[in-house]
Formats: structure tokens, C-alpha cells, sequence
């Protein structure tokens, strides 16, 4: 569902690829009274998603990393439940993290394992 960050084509072979919807509420009240309505003021909804692929290749894994390294914000162009379409959206993402690199016999990376990280909505 997410095909881009930052201009960047998103490696497809994604493991997870989740999306949460979260309501960013204040001053949420329930009165004391027998079936009392729970009132609350909405100040946003947000989007997390988070994604993980279960093997990446060292190219596929620079992509990733040179797409995010160093930003704040992240466009990202996603499919929109709502619209039925891809749109683009702000994001920051949480660190970027594996579980496992197999390198070569001069240590270099030739593939990554369990590579995640989630982006969430501004």
C-alpha cells in the first residue's frame, strides 16, 4: 500500500505492511450517572503504518536507508481506503532496524533480514 518514500520506489516484497488508525483526542469526560455518554474533543486522526520485509537485498537496503537518512519528514505516496486512491502524505518514521546481515567473505552485506520500521502520520 505504500509505494513511495520520498520519490523513491519502496522495495515491494514486503513481509507485514500494517496501517492503524488513531484518534489523537482531548478533555475526554464520563459523568458518574448510570449509562453516561463519554464525551471528548477529536484534535486529529493519524496513520501509522508499520512495514517489515523478512529479507533484503544490500541494494534494496540502501534504497531504504538513503530514502530516509537525515530527514525529519517523509513523503510518502500511499493507497487512501477512503478516496480509493494513492495520495501523498507527510510522515516521520521510527528507526530503522534488523534482526541479521549475512555478509560476504570481506564482510560486505549481501542481504538483511527482518528489516522494519513504521511510519506515522504528522
Amino acid at each position: 500500500m505504500i509505494r513511495k518514500i520520498n520519490g523513491i520506489d519502496v522495495p515491494k516484497n514486503f513481509t507485514t505492511l500494517g496501517s492503524t488508525i488513531s484518534q489523537i483526542v482531548t478533555n475526554s469526560n464520563r459523568a458518574v450517572s448510570k449509562n453516561a455518554p463519554l464525551t471528548k474533543e477529536l484534535l486529529a486522526t493519524k496513520k501509522t503504518f508499520p512495514v517489515t520485509w523478512s529479507r533484503m537485498t544490500a541494494e534494496e537496503y540502501s534504497t531504504l536507508y538513503k530514502a530516509l537518512y537525515g530527514r525529519n519528514w517523509d513523503k510518502l505516496e500511499y493507497y487512501d481506503e477512503s478516496s480509493g486512491t494513492f495520495i501523498e502524505g507527510t510522515f516521520y518514521h521510527s528507526d530503522i532496524t534488523f534482526a541479521d546481515v549475512r555478509c560476504d567473505e570481506d564482510m560486505k552485506p549481501i542481504y538483511y533480514r527482518e528489516v522494519s520500521v513504521e511510519f506515522i502520520m504528522r
